[in-house]
């Protein structure tokens, strides 16, 4: 799992390449690449299916403070891969699956 920030800035740079722009808003988080491995089918579909909304509410560590934090999250992308299918072609293991849970931007 990797921990990014995303700062929001309303401007780029100047004729002169100059940054001149400010900062817009607070940080948005990201939590790259939460992953679980050598799981269920059962147990990915779970923890897809706590998504089924698409947002949710998530406490995690904040990096730039070391302190817990609470936002509004999405699920951004997923990638699965499996390790053994069901007779019946469903997935019986699953090797990795990770998932990117992304900040809304409000509280």
């Amino acid at each position: 799992m990797e921990f990014l920030i995303q700062t929001a800035v309303n401007a780029a740079r100047n004729a002169n390449a100059t940054f001149v722009g400010e900062k817009v808003g607070r940080d948005n988080h990201k939590l790259n690449n939460l992953e679980w491995t050598g799981i269920s089918g059962d147990a990915a579909a779970y923890i897809l299916q706590l998504f089924r909304d698409f947002t949710a509410y998530a406490t995690f560590v904040d990096i730039t403070t070391n302190s817990m934090h609470a936002i509004k999250i999405y699920r951004g992308d997923v990638t699965e891969v499996p390790l053994s299918f069901n007779r019946d072609g469903t997935i019986k293991m699953v090797e990795k699956l990770a998932v990117n849970i992304i900040d809304c931007g409000e509280i």
